[in-house]
């Protein structure tokens, strides 16, 4: 893990860990977040408050945050994403949302 977080440095990278109980720190590997209230601040120059999100597990460092979409809907197409695996079929429920609906895709009610 020493090594791999010393290559990561050199390369002006760092590797983080996610929800991860046991300390890594001393092999050069800080804990992570998913929904980082400084990483949000920077790229979007927002602040955001910095409380752990409670409904995440334990060791879960991630920032409160609103989930406002579902899998196979988003039409950005980061190559990193979980939550849209083909981009074709994000496109196709894309074309078949009716704005009426309460739903973001199909029709569900509460």
């Amino acid at each position: 893990m020493r090594r791999l977080a010393g290559l990561a440095g050199e390369n002006g990278m760092e590797i983080v860990s996610c929800a991860e109980e046991m300390d890594l720190q001393p092999f050069g590997i800080l804990p992570g977040k998913c929904v980082d209230d400084r990483v949000i601040a920077e790229a979007f120059g927002i602040e955001v408050p910095g409380t752990k999100d409670p409904a995440q597990r334990k060791a879960c460092g991630c920032v409160i945050s609103r989930d406002i979409g579902m899998y196979e809907s988003c039409l950005f197409g980061c190559q990193y994403c979980y939550a849209t695996k083909s981009l074709e079929q994000a496109r196709a429920n894309y074309g078949s949302h009716d704005p009426e609906s309460p739903s973001l895709l199909g029709w569900h009610e509460a």
